[in-house]
């Protein structure tokens, strides 16, 4: 049998000898390492992320989701794009949350001020925590750097389903894109389709808080309300722009749905075919030319992935590396991780935390974290001597990463958003 072993790694190229752990000295020459000094990326690793953005025609950034340090890194990221070609912006938004943002856009010079009225009407507080109607755009360094975009005259796509909280804003909107008559006829039914909803959101809070049963949350309840899907039928029967809205909330509803019924897999592959079909009715409705547009998007980290990603789908990272390929371009797709945060001005490093779920996974990665720099991985320098030459001995979550991203990004130490609400 070793013979046989033998034989097959020398038919294959393959080199045979001792592997190595994933030391920090080996990554060190892999690293790259930048700060951000008044908005604008400094050092080595700066220059590194130019020349990937010239490079590339998608730039593909994967976060972890809440991140203080992500916010200021696309504010300091986005000029050195649009000096690079890039035009288009893709959000982790449904197509309805995009007007919202754009409308909250229209003079970036209030768009902080926008976001928080926006915020504050229409919060969802609960014991736990608070949701505002648009994910990921709740902090204020979220709004600066939504703001930014708008200075610079991104074209914003929205690439998610719509959020489950952001709806009653979304029907708000509906209803003022009618005219006058429309307004005077479903003005009653509008008016009892808010309360429907905040009366849903009330049970879905219940379900959080472990005071109602399975059969009471949001998405089951909208899913069968006949008048709600109804109204929505009614406001967006004569008018383009509420008809796109409304089939965005029926689709999402049904993704929660799924979910809410447990069929996990589902929800998950309706999920990632919306992210896929949202990227291309949103390039399609923005004449995005493949053969010379480019694109920076901001996602969370599972979408990012080339091939199957760690929920066993092939999202829309995939889609845009193989669209890249059959274009004759390249995407280059990045994921975050986190070593360093501070929690009530207390630095929590996660490698002195041995027993913790992250450190076992991360860890091989994560070690290269600076609290005070950005880190960037190069996984793609080291591939051959991972796939092929198999110098290293891997844990299974590493050599993921190594087959589904190009570089791995490490902010330093992050911390909490400051909401952007009124107190």
């Amino acid at each position: 049998m070793k013979l046989i072993s033998f034989l097959f790694a020398v038919l294959w190229g393959i080199e045979i000898h001792a592997q190595d752990s994933l030391s920090a000295k080996i990554l060190s020459k892999y690293t790259h390492r930048f700060t951000l000094d008044k908005d604008e990326l400094q050092g080595e690793g700066a220059k590194f992320l130019q020349n990937e953005l010239k490079q590339n025609h998608f730039f593909y950034f994967g976060e972890y989701h809440g991140s203080k340090r992500t916010s200021e890194f696309f504010k300091a990221i986005l000029p050195l794009a649009k000096s690079s070609g890039y035009d288009f912006f893709g959000l982790e938004v449904g197509y309805g949350a995009v007007q919202l943002l754009e409308k909250a856009s229209i003079n970036s010079d209030s768009v902080i001020l926008n976001l928080r009225k926006l915020n504050t009407e229409y919060l969802i507080e609960s014991n736990k925590r608070n949701y505002t109607p648009v994910p990921f755009f709740s902090g204020v360094s979220d709004a600066e750097f939504l703001a930014e975009a708008a200075a610079l005259d991104f074209e914003l796509v929205g690439l998610d389903q719509e959020f489950k909280f952001g709806l009653l804003a979304l029907l708000d909107l509906m209803f003022d894109n009618c005219n006058d008559e429309q307004k005077r006829y479903l003005n009653q039914e509008f008016e009892s389709a808010r309360d429907t909803l905040a009366l849903y959101y009330q049970m879905e809070l219940n379900y959080y808080n472990k005071t109602s049963e399975d059969n009471k949350r949001f998405a089951l309840l909208f899913h069968d309300s006949v008048f709600l899907n109804d109204f929505l039928e009614k406001v967006s029967s004569t008018n383009k722009e509420n008809h796109r809205i409304a089939q965005s909330i029926e689709d999402s509803i049904e993704i929660y749905y799924q979910g809410n019924l447990r069929n996990y897999w589902k929800s998950n592959d309706l999920r990632s075919k919306s992210f896929v079909n949202n990227f291309r009715r949103g390039l399609t409705d923005e004449n995005f030319d493949f053969s010379k547009d480019k694109m920076i998007i901001k996602t969370g980290g599972l979408h990012a992935a080339v091939g199957m990603n760690n929920y066993s789908m092939f999202d829309l990272g995939n889609t845009i590396y193989e669209l890249s390929r059959f274009y004759g371009h390249s995407s280059v797709h990045l994921d975050a991780l986190s070593r360093f945060t501070i929690d009530d001005d207390t630095l929590r490093d996660v490698m002195e935390e041995s027993g913790s779920w992250y450190f076992k996974n991360f860890k091989e990665l994560i070690q290269m974290g600076d609290q005070n720099e950005w880190t960037i991985i190069d996984l793609r320098s080291m591939k051959d001597d991972v796939f092929y030459q198999r110098k290293y001995l891997l844990q299974e979550s590493t050599l993921n990463y190594f087959k589904r991203y190009d570089l791995v990004i490490i902010p330093p130490a992050d911390e909490d958003l400051i909401l952007n609400v009124n107190n």
